[in-house]
């Protein structure tokens, strides 16, 4: 295994000697709210754990076990990303399911104080790349609790997407998990294309003058449910909505830039499907407060009114707040941007 580094941080391969250092970070309680397991019983309890992880194959030879220590930019540690690798033969999932040749089940923790800076996207990717890379990995797959909006959304800037019913079947996931897949190449920064969009994307571009490509900005799903996302998508397509709005805390948090004025982006439903394509038209940063009506009824959500307006985003954005560990104020910077569909072109059938 190789050290990896990634936009300030290190990641090294975990070793029995990690122990003693993760060892205070593991035994929170509250790192296990989304995480199977409980904190390690004692110190001589993880550094065996680890030392049965340092041997990076499983008994049967049948998986390896890839897991990297991530250190922050001050160098100490922060987390930890892990992969378990199946080889091509096909061998059986953690659930006891094949999920595909040359394929990886992924996962990562951030530790709470660390949380909301960006650095479980980098670290995520940085593996992600390395398993590509080195290992010939084709399909990712990863299972997040359906209330853990941030790793969900992290997912989708690397390009995963909810799995299909069928794509699940056999896995065993508790009834409050998803299952995320990413097959092909990831979108470790949000500007390659996903695969899940690409032959989407690419049947845009064909209408497009050159250069046209260079504008991809992301592909994503409004909102963090499947029915409020799915919805805002049937309000984009009828032509209702034609704003949305962000917290700019979050991008922040994320390492990422709101969309300028100009770039496109695919919109999805809440599987991953893509519906269609959005150029923003405008963009700007205002306090949550400062949002006025007309905006209010371009988002075109609900009766399309101001109050209407802050009872649901406050909702929205108090919830993003938590999961940052601040709390939502009146004067919290909200992204409010315009967007046009450009494609498919009005009248054309659906996708």
């Amino acid at each position: 295994m190789s050290v990896l580094h990634a936009a300030g941080l290190r990641l090294e391969p975990l070793t029995a000697a990690h122990a003693d250092e993760m060892f205070p970070l593991l035994v929170d309680a509250a790192l296990y709210e989304y995480m199977d397991g409980e904190p390690p019983a004692s110190l001589e309890a993880l550094r065996e754990r680890y030392a049965r992880l340092e041997s990076r194959r499983s008994p049967d030879g049948r998986e390896r076990w890839l897991n990297w220590v991530v250190r922050g930019p001050d160098g100490r540690a922060i987390g930890f990303v892990q992969a378990t690798v199946h080889e091509p033969a096909g061998d059986a999932g953690p659930a006891g399911a094949d999920p595909g040749p040359r394929s990886a089940w992924v996962a990562y923790v951030i530790v709470n104080t660390h949380r909301g800076r960006g650095y479980g996207t980098v670290a995520t990717a940085a593996m992600i790349e390395h398993l590509r890379s080195t290992f010939g990995v084709g399909r990712l797959l990863a299972r997040v609790e359906e209330a853990n909006a941030p790793s969900q959304r992290l997912l989708a800037r690397l390009g995963f997407r909810t799995a299909s019913a069928a794509e699940a079947a056999g896995l065993e996931l508790t009834a409050t998990e998803r299952l995320f897949v990413c097959d092909g190449d990831a979108a470790p920064h949000g500007r390659a294309v996903p695969a899940r969009v690409r032959s989407f994307w690419e049947a845009f571009l064909a209408t497009q003058p050159a250069g046209t490509a260079e504008r991809f900005h992301d592909a994503f799903y409004f909102a963090d449910s499947e029915r409020v996302a799915n919805e805002l998508a049937r309000l984009v397509l009828a032509g209702t909505k034609r704003a949305t709005a962000s917290l700019l805390w979050m991008h922040e948090a994320e390492g990422s830039q709101p969309p300028p004025v100009g770039s496109l982006s695919v919109m999805t439903d809440f599987a991953g499907t893509p519906l269609a394509v959005l150029e923003v038209t405008g963009s700007n940063v205002v306090a949550f407060e400062d949002v006025g009506p007309v905006f209010a009824a371009r988002e075109g959500e609900g009766d399309g009114s101001l109050e209407y307006w802050r009872r649901v985003h406050w909702a929205y954005f108090a919830r993003e707040c938590a999961s940052l560990g601040r709390e939502p104020d009146r004067r919290m910077p909200i992204v409010c941007e315009e967007f046009e569909v450009v494609y498919p072109p009005p009248g054309a059938p659906g996708p």
